[in-house]
């Protein structure tokens, strides 16, 4: 199991294996609990998650000598905006990933929260500080007050369910789906009508937390039937490219980078020419 740069440079170095990100917006969710196998074993995705925090206290541990039984875990305000009951489970999915990694027990907090501590020493007794956090697929608000004694008053703290890669997945079914077939004319295999083709697989293909499992028979197959009778098979056959050779991560890194190169330096420049 590698993680972080190691797991993406494997990724793109070729090496045999399933790429996962965006896990945590995995929490909450039905799949959190499917099993599968994984890692040559029959796991769901609380263990993985598990097993990223079995090796972060293992290693914390051994740089520091002590046994860690407890944790403080930062957390989104909320997992899940829409929806009290999904917010509510996937903390508790979030909890059991602590203890099936060794946990006795954990605590939570807010994240914008713990960046208010960690920066109240930037102003002044009685100034009023707002720390906005854009993570990966969920965005927080905090609004505090320095209290003067070294401590903070939390006036309201907000979250919801958008972030980074939903941005990433907007680019991506606006402009690079549609090179792969999505909106794309279908004929019928008996008679000259045509269908739109379904967008499932273009969704699953922009969304990071999906796309590890679009590489199974049954998808290859259904694309393979959209190119046999596409009315445009050139961009269908890039479709069954992506799945055969297994490119969909390659795919999202790249709008990735499109989309931070867009809003990087020189943008303005790149856009006019």
């Amino acid at each position: 199991m590698r993680i972080g740069a190691a797991a993406s440079d494997a990724l793109l170095a070729g090496a045999e294996g399933r790429y996962m990100r965006g896990l945590k917006s995995l929490l909450g969710t039905r799949l959190m609990r499917e099993r599968r196998v994984l890692l040559g074993e029959r796991l769901d995705f609380i263990d993985i998650v598990a097993r990223f925090l079995a090796r972060v206290k293992t290693q914390a541990e051994a740089a520091t000598g002590m046994q860690f039984d407890t944790a403080l875990s930062g957390r989104p305000v909320r997992f899940h905006s829409a929806d009290d009951a999904r917010d509510a489970q996937a903390l508790t999915d979030l909890r059991e990933a602590y203890g099936r990694a060794g946990f006795d027990h954990v605590d939570f907090m807010n994240e914008p929260e713990a960046a208010a501590l960690a920066n109240r020493a930037a102003l002044r007794p009685g100034d009023l500080g707002l720390v906005i956090d854009i993570g990966g697929g969920t965005s927080d608000f905090t609004l505090f007050r320095q209290r003067g004694n070294d401590e903070i008053d939390i006036l309201e703290s907000h979250g919801i369910r958008l972030g980074g890669t939903d941005f990433d997945r907007s680019l991506s079914i606006g402009r690079v789906m549609p090179q792969l077939g999505m909106g794309s004319e279908i004929r019928h295999a008996f008679g000259g009508d045509t269908h739109i083709a379904p967008n499932a697989i273009f969704n699953d293909l922009a969304t990071w937390a999906k796309i590890p499992f679009l590489y199974g028979a049954d998808t290859r197959k259904a694309a393979a039937e959209l190119h046999k009778f596409a009315e445009h098979p050139k961009r269908l056959a890039r479709l069954v490219k992506v799945l055969d050779e297994e490119l969909g991560h390659d795919l999202a890194f790249a709008v990735e980078a499109g989309k931070i190169r867009a809003n990087g330096a020189g943008a303005e420049g790149m856009q006019s020419r």
